[in-house]
This record gives C-alpha cells, structure tokens and sequence, in this order.
C-alpha cells in the first residue's frame, strides 16, 4: 500500500480502529477491516463506524481469509462496500483501491496524480488507510454460527496440484512486479521476522490449550506464508486453525510436522530471492 503513495494507519482491534476514525473522520479514505479481532469483530466494527457523524460514506473493505456465503452476506449487512479474501492478489486490491480512491490507477505503472511511490508516509496525505489485523477468534458471530464447510480449510480441492507444493513462485513474481525488488526484499525481511514471533506465540497457546490464541496465530502464519508463497506450510497452519475452530485443539507436535515445511518454503523463498 505505502507502495503506492499511500498513508498506512494500523490499528490492532475493532475498538481502535473506532476510536481512529472517530477521532478524525477527515483523516481517512477508506478502511480494510479484517473479520475477527480481539475484542469486537468486523462486523461490529464496521456498524461502530458507519454511525459516527461524517463516517457514514466512508468505505469499509473486508479483507479476510474468510470468505464463506455467510461471511460475504454478514459482511454486506454490517454495511462493508467490497469483500476481498486473503492472500489477495495485487490486481484485485488494486481495482478496489482505484474504485474509491482517486490517486490510485488500476495499472501499476501509472503514476498517481504526480505522487511517485516514494511519497509514501509524508505527512499531510489524505490517503489514509486503517487496517486492523488480526484473525477471527472462536467467539466470533460467524464462528458460532457457520455450518461446518464454511469454516477454513486447508485446501480448496484435493486436486488442485498446488496443495502440496512446498513452495510457488508466483505470488513472489507477481509481488515483485508489482513493487519492485527493494520493497519487495522489504516486505520479505518483515515476513520473516513476524512470522518468527508469531511461531513463539503458537508454540505457547497450543502448550496451553488456548484456543483463541491458537486460532489467531495459526491463521496468521498460514495467511503469510500464502501471501509468500509458502505453501504447503501455509496450508498446515490453516488446517492447525480450522481444528482448533472445531473445538479439536491441535497438540504441540504439531509445529514438528508443519517445521520441514516450513524451512524447506522459506529456503526455496530466499534462495529465488537471491537468484534475482
């Protein structure tokens, strides 16, 4: 996003991403609201903001891995303006950002009315965006209330021949020609050091049983690991959430299984990296 000159204001639960807009309504264009948060979900979130005075156009894009019937429909009635599931692919944030944001071009090349990439983070921009990012947490409305396949998974067909390869490079080829090598690199090093830390905070939540815990963490990790083309790792951690979900909490030995995986995917990822 920051790659495309524009400003970037994370906030880390639905109340403070409330609180962000609330406190300046002017201060933002449009909102990415994930659909499970600590606290309260996407959904409330999004009905918060949408009745605070001189909020009420301002648009609210799911961005989730969620993405069930159900989802999209309590998404559509809590008042969000589009739907995006994760990992989502660069060309489709993109025609959302250039269907509400006027400095943003569907064409990756373009410039945006004179403002070069490197703009991003100067102050005074108007293009803020807020991003709450976490995962859903069991005791989400959705969670609840969803017939079982429409929880994750950790594949959408058995078939499908990128299920167990340990890495693609496609999502890297298509990152890369989106935003360059350096940020690329950037985005990389970020990957791997959070990845790192949220590897601890599994390892803990499932040593303690903690299902919420569990369910936030491995979802992250799998969404990551996807988004960088991890797959056969991303896939095991979707499968580590869609248990836990299930009330079917995973044991410890399951970082064991998923750890081959997953140094295998980073190696192949840092290895196309230095090729290039």
């Amino acid at each position: 996003l920051e790659s495309m000159g524009l400003n970037v204001s994370v906030a880390s639960s639905g109340l403070e991403a409330h609180k962000l807009v609330a406190e300046d309504t002017g201060a933002f264009d449009l909102v990415f609201m994930d659909l499970g948060m600590p606290d309260i979900d996407g959904f409330e979130a999004t009905r918060r903001i949408k009745d605070i005075a001189g909020a009420e156009q301002l648009p609210i894009i799911a961005l989730t891995a969620n993405t069930s019937a159900r989802d999209r429909q309590l998404a559509a009635e809590a008042g969000m303006d589009g739907f995006l599931g994760k990992p989502v692919a660069s060309e489709d944030l993109r025609k959302v950002l250039a269907s509400h944001l006027a400095t943003v071009s569907e064409k990756p090349d373009e410039q945006f009315d004179g403002i070069a990439p490197e703009g991003a983070g100067e102050p005074g921009r108007a293009d803020q965006l807020v991003q709450p990012d976490h995962a859903r947490p069991a005791n989400t409305p959705a969670a609840q209330d969803a017939p079982e396949e429409t929880m994750p998974v950790a594949a959408a067909d058995e078939a499908d021949p990128k299920r167990s390869m340990v890495f693609d490079r496609e999502p890297i080829d298509r990152l890369k020609q989106e935003v360059g090598a350096e940020v690329l690199q950037t985005l990389v090093d970020k990957f791997l050091k959070e990845s790192a830390l949220r590897w601890e905070s599994l390892s803990a939540a499932l040593s303690q049983g903690d299902k919420d815990a569990i369910v936030r963490e491995a979802h992250t990790l799998g969404s990551a690991c996807l988004t960088f083309g991890v797959t056969a790792a991303g896939q095991q951690f979707r499968r580590c959430e869609a248990a836990a979900i299930n009330d079917e909490l995973p044991g410890e030995d399951v970082l064991a299984a998923i750890a081959p995986e997953l140094a295998d995917g980073i190696g192949q990822l840092q290895q196309l990296l230095s090729a290039q």
